[in-house]
């Protein structure tokens, strides 16, 4: 501990008794006086303008930084927004996608399968009725052999579909 004596300046023991007075009657001036005499003073003015001046060094390099976020902040919306629309152009091209493949989807080649199915058998019933009907002399062979192609393209496409039925085509349930 730091006596009463340690903390009074060597100068002041000195003073006349007017300019004691006068210094009494003056704070600052004894403010003044004990901060530049007294050394722990001194010590802790030097320890604060260390700390401030490390302090601003620390604001500087911050906001020197700041620049540099804020670069990067701008370089990071240009990105997402790229992304963004890459996200976009693939959710389109899926569509796209979809869309194309939808005729070779399982349902659509089971309805078209049906479909050729029944036209087949329209036309062999077609195929027959107009032999039936036709009055003019018709050429036997040429009709059995059309006939005979439209019923075999009908019993094949017949017995697709009843494999399909069945479960025997591929994964195409």
């Amino acid at each position: 501990m730091t006596s009463l004596t340690d903390t009074i300046p060597d100068a002041i023991p000195s003073l006349s008794k007017e300019d004691l007075h006068h210094l009494l009657d003056n704070t600052d001036l004894i403010d003044a006086i004990l901060h530049q005499t007294n050394t722990t003073i001194q010590n802790l003015k030097k320890s604060l303008y260390d700390i401030s001046d490390a302090n601003i060094a620390a604001a500087d390099k911050i906001l020197s930084r700041e620049v540099e976020l804020q670069e990067l902040r701008d370089s990071l919306e240009v990105k997402l927004a790229k992304t963004h629309d890459c996200e976009q152009n693939w959710k389109v091209a899926q569509r796209n996608m979809f869309a194309a493949m939808k005729p070779f989807s399982t349902p659509a080649l089971y309805g078209q399968l049906q479909e050729v199915l029944a036209e087949s058998e329209m036309l062999s019933d077609s195929l027959l009725m107009s032999f039936l009907d036709a009055g003019d002399p018709v050429d036997l062979a040429r009709f059995s052999k059309d006939y005979r192609a439209i019923r075999k393209t009908y019993h094949l496409r017949k017995e697709r579909l009843a494999r399909w039925q069945e479960g025997r085509v591929g994964d195409l349930r």
